[in-house]
């Protein structure tokens, strides 16, 4: 398990393929805080690739989000809750197990392989509980 923060390199974090790691280089978004701050619009022009939309860089915007703040998920885990536009730990510690899993099921099938996961191969209501409680014990620590 890793822990990341603001300093993490970005593409380290969202495991990053080369070509769009250089691209984001390029552009002075070499950390996690870099990339947070960015304003997703502005840096999908600024990087003038069409398979690399505003959407997706608000994507994972809440994925690095999740990923620093829940360091007990995996990086699937907080991809899907990424695309499913969970951005914070108390977003998920408010879900039910079964709202969580309707939510992940409207996403479709398209959205679900952009994730990294199988429309058919949906995480069950065990694993789900496992991720609202660990949201839930991060939101408990903090509190304490």
């Amino acid at each position: 398990m890793m822990e990341w923060n603001l300093r993490s390199n970005v593409a380290d974090v969202l495991s990053l393929g080369p070509r769009t790691s250089a691209k984001l280089l390029r552009l002075d978004v070499q950390t996690v805080e870099h990339l947070l701050v960015a304003r997703p619009h502005l840096l999908s022009v600024r990087l003038a690739d069409e398979r690399i939309g505003w959407k997706t860089i608000a994507c994972w915007q809440r994925e690095a989000k999740l990923l620093m703040a829940l360091p007990k998920l995996s990086a699937g885990v907080a991809r899907l809750l990424a695309v499913a536009e969970f951005s914070s730990p108390q977003k998920v510690a408010q879900c039910s197990p079964t709202e969580l899993i309707a939510v992940l099921e409207q996403l479709g099938a398209e959205k679900m392989k952009s994730a990294g996961w199988k429309a058919d191969a949906l995480p069950g209501f065990a694993e789900v509980s496992d991720w609202i409680g660990c949201a839930q014990q991060i939101l408990k620590d903090r509190a304490a």
